[in-house]
C-alpha cells in the first residue's frame, strides 16, 4: 500500500484525474439523481401508473403527522447518527456522513 500511495502522491496529473472522475461519479450519486433513476426504472417496469395508484390503501390524510422528535434524538453537535434501535440512537454505528454530504452537495448545487 505504501508503494501505491507514494506513486499516487508523486503523480499530480493522475491524482487530478482521479479527483475529477470522483467528482463526476459523486454528482450522479446525489439523492435527487438516484430518485430520478428509480423514477425512470418505475416508468419502464410499471406500464401504467394509473393502475398502480388505484392500489393505494390509505389516503394522505391518514398518514401520521410529521414530527421532528426522532431527527432531534439522532442529531447532536457532531451530526446525524446513522442508525437507531427503535427510538434509541445507536452510537456504535457512527454518523450519517454520506447522506449529510449528499444533502450539502444538493444545497450547494442549487445555490
Amino acid at each position: 500500500m505504501a508503494t501505491t500511495l507514494a506513486a499516487l502522491f508523486s503523480n499530480q496529473e493522475y491524482r487530478m484525474t482521479l479527483r475529477d472522475n470522483a467528482r463526476v461519479f459523486g454528482k450522479e450519486m446525489t439523492w435527487r439523481n438516484i430518485g430520478l433513476r428509480y423514477s425512470r426504472l418505475l416508468d419502464k417496469v410499471v406500464p401504467s401508473l394509473d393502475g398502480f395508484k388505484e392500489n393505494v390503501t390509505f389516503s394522505k390524510d391518514e398518514m401520521p403527522k410529521f414530527s421532528w422528535k426522532h431527527i432531534d434524538r439522532l442529531t447532536n453537535q457532531v451530526g446525524i447518527l446513522q442508525h437507531a434501535t427503535y427510538s434509541l440512537p445507536n452510537y456504535k454505528e457512527g454518523y450519517c456522513l454520506d447522506d449529510n454530504a449528499g444533502l450539502i452537495g444538493d444545497a450547494i448545487g442549487s445555490a
